[in-house]
């Protein structure tokens, strides 16, 4: 009994286009949903500790950096004190602005009392502390 021909199987193959188009549309949207903003701390700024320590949150935001001989260090340049007002000025623009304040546990509590001020002159109230909630032992 013939049912019909024998036909050639028509091998099953993977298809390339449809598995790129959706590699590509899987970058895009982590391109876009990704915070692109990176926190801007400089090498050196030893951290105090503090019991209440929280991770910092937010889009427009701006972090200091005070080492312990009192300089002003913003990502990517040096500023000093007189400059600060100018320049969170220029950052701020006509929004809210948050003010990220990594100064070293040595530094004169003076300077980090310039800063605030510096920043309280610029229209910016939202001012912030990084600190550690436990000290993080290094072995060297």
């Amino acid at each position: 009994m013939r049912f019909g021909k024998a036909t050639a199987e028509e091998e099953i193959g993977f298809q390339m286009a449809p598995m790129i188009d959706v590699v590509f549309q899987l970058i895009i949207f982590f391109m876009c949903a990704t915070q692109l903003n990176k926190l801007e701390v400089a090498e050196g700024v030893k951290l105090p500790v503090a019991d209440h320590a929280v991770e910092k949150k937010g889009a427009n935001e701006i972090v200091v950096n005070v080492y312990k001989d009192g300089t002003i260090f913003i990502t990517p340049n040096r500023y000093k004190l007189e400059e600060l007002p100018g320049y969170i000025n220029s950052v701020r623009g006509d929004g809210d602005l948050k003010v990220y304040i990594r100064g070293d546990e040595e530094v004169e509590f003076d300077r980090i009392l310039k800063i605030m001020s510096a920043c309280a002159n610029a229209g910016v109230w939202d001012v912030n502390f990084a600190a550690y909630q436990e000290r993080k032992e290094t072995t060297n």
